[in-house]
Parts: structure tokens; sequence; C-alpha cells
């Protein structure tokens, strides 16, 4: 469990791995060790913290506790982890090697996936039309896919004053915005049901008698996996 906040202490990017690698490899045991120890060196940055957040309800993490996973890099390698989590407010993946918790950075990730109650998620690393880099997570595939973006946002305690919010912590909060593609495009914000049906070409149609039919709301995630199933429907 997070408490506390960091500073985050850059190490210079270097991975290591043989040059005639010609598919991706599952590391674990000693080996996966052994990698993770070299992309350590490299590509990994020492999390430090001090005590500024006490007394915060919440977490800046996906999750409140570690989790395993597995990491896809960059290099077609597949290192597997025993205790990993994302930290959704920095949109960083991090790591615990030699009792310590280690960024990773994000210029070596292609893909990431975390074992969550029995529930492996998967996230890519994603450009928006906005621009934006990130870690998304992957809802639906196909020829169109629908991509969550998980974010927290930090809230000081508010409680003193006549119009103060009568917060009497500091609290993180969970936020989410769903965004969609085309084939391998970059991601688009999903801002409503117009802007989706605009940006449909000819499954357009298609997509309105779904909505119509079924009253899908655009805020749903469970709405949306359905359309965008169908959707992918040939």
């Amino acid at each position: 469990m997070i408490k506390n906040y960091k500073k985050v202490l850059s190490i210079a990017l270097m991975i290591f791995c043989e040059g005639a690698l010609l598919q991706a490899q599952v590391l674990e045991g000693l080996e996966g060790q052994t990698n993770l120890q070299m992309v350590g060196g490299s590509g990994l940055s020492a999390r430090t913290f001090d005590n500024r957040y006490d007394g915060v309800d919440g977490f800046p993490t996906f999750v409140k506790d570690f989790v395993k996973g597995r990491i896809m890099m960059n290099k077609e390698q597949v290192v597997k982890i025993d205790n990993m989590n994302y930290d959704v407010f920095n949109d960083e993946i991090f790591v615990i090697r030699g009792g310590k918790e280690l960024v990773v950075s994000r210029d070596m990730v292609h893909s990431f996936v975390m074992d969550v109650n029995g529930t492996a998620l998967t996230f890519y690393k994603k450009k928006s039309n906005e621009g934006k880099v990130g870690y998304y997570q992957i809802v639906t595939t196909g020829k169109f896919s629908l991509f969550i973006k998980h974010s927290k946002v930090f809230r000081k305690a508010d409680y003193q004053g006549a119009y103060s919010a009568n917060r009497t912590k500091d609290e993180f909060t969970n936020e989410q915005k769903f965004y969609w593609s085309k084939g391998d495009s970059n991601l688009i914000l999903l801002k409503n049901k117009k802007s989706l049906i605009s940006g449909l070409g000819d499954s357009a149609a298609k997509a309105e008698l779904l909505i119509k039919v079924n009253n899908l709301k655009m805020d749903s995630q469970d709405h949306l996996s359905l359309l965008f199933q169908h959707l992918n429907e040939p």
C-alpha cells in the first residue's frame, strides 16, 4: 500500500537482449529475475518518499496491493513479475525488486497485464488524437477497439471557511474516460453518441440502431462493450 508519494531518480536507459530474438520469450524463475536485473540497471528508476500525504483517503495506484503480472517489452521480451502495480496518478508501472519500488521506463514498454482478482487486465501504450502517450486498458478489440483511460484526481482537505467542502482529509478519487480506435489509428476520445457515430463511416447506421434499440449509454462500460462487440461482428 502506498501512503506516501515520490520523487523519481532517473537512471540511464538501456536494455540488454539477444539480437537474434525472433519471437516473444516468457522469462521466469532465475532467468526472469536475471533479465529484470538487466532491465533494472537501465530502465528502472528508484522511488523515494516523503511524509507529505499522511492521512490520505484512497490510493494513487490501480489496485491497493501489489499483484502478479507480465510486462511486454518493445524488444518482444515478456517478463513475468511477482509484485507490480500501475501508478494511475503518474501513468507509470512499478515493480518491487530488492525490497525497493522501481519505476519501469515507459519508453521500454509495449503493453502489460495485471492479474486482478483472477482476471487478466491488459493495458497498451497508445497515443491519442490529443497527442498524449500513455497506458490504456483494452476492453474490446477488432475492426473497432474500445479502451479505458484511468486517472486519479488528488483533492486536498477542505474543511475551513463558510464555503468549504467539509472534506477533512486529502483524497484520491477515480475517474475514467473511454477512447476508441479504428484499426491501428490513434485513439479517439469518445465524447458522446454524436461524436462516435460521425467517425464510424459505413458502420454508423448499424451503431445508431443498436444504441436506440438497446438504450445504450455512452458512459457505461458494459453498454459500450456490447456496442463494440456488435460492430465487430461480420
